[in-house]
């Protein structure tokens, strides 16, 4: 009977476990600035190294469930991790009041190139894992001078993976808003507009 407990116990992580990859990657954005100024083109690139992301970029943790078996957790594809970053920072910039242009547009008063150089999670569920991003960004101007460093590196904790990025996720928004709102990083990424 405890064998079949255990059994059970194990299965149930492996299902929920299956199940929160795509709530992984979600925050909570604020709304645009009721005025954009500029219009930045925003690109990401996954740099992570090694056995945590860089080998397989959809892979963004390992997380320990019951009996401590350790179980690899997945976004949808190879470059979903890059895609949200994007999709993060660009939001970011909208709230700092910062023009955004579309994926692939090449027109822009600036340039904003992030690298993601680590982003994991890891811990035992139900008792504490952590999630953490370190990436870096370089804004250039549409000559290709480099005009300011934004840096963004942030963590965050929960009982789960899926608490945990989500937390990290709000940090790394509510940081990336903030530089962007400086005045200083703004006149960079606006060109002075």
């Amino acid at each position: 009977m405890r064998r079949l407990g255990l059994i059970g116990l194990w299965g149930a992580t492996l299902v929920s476990a299956a199940g929160c990859g795509g709530e992984l990657m979600t925050w909570r954005k604020q709304p645009p600035a009721p005025s954009l100024a500029g219009k930045v083109v925003i690109t990401v690139a996954d740099r992570r190294a090694g056995s945590q992301g860089g080998d397989d970029p959809s892979l963004v943790g390992s997380e320990h469930g019951a009996l401590f078996i350790p179980h690899a957790l997945r976004l949808s594809g190879p470059t979903e991790a890059a895609d949200r970053i994007r999709t993060l920072v660009a939001e970011a910039a909208l709230t700092a009041g910062v023009g955004v242009a579309p994926p692939g547009d090449g027109s822009g008063t600036a340039r904003l190139a992030v690298e993601i150089h680590n982003m994991w999670c890891d811990g035992i569920s139900l008792a504490y894992t952590k999630a953490r991003l370190i990436a870096s960004a370089i804004v250039t101007g549409p000559e290709g001078a480099v005009r300011a460093n934004m840096p963004l590196q942030v963590e965050g904790a929960g009982a789960h993976c899926s608490d945990a990025y989500e937390t990290m996720l709000n940090n790394a928004y509510s940081s990336a808003s903030a530089q962007m709102s400086d005045p200083h990083l703004k006149a960079a990424l606006t060109g002075g507009n």
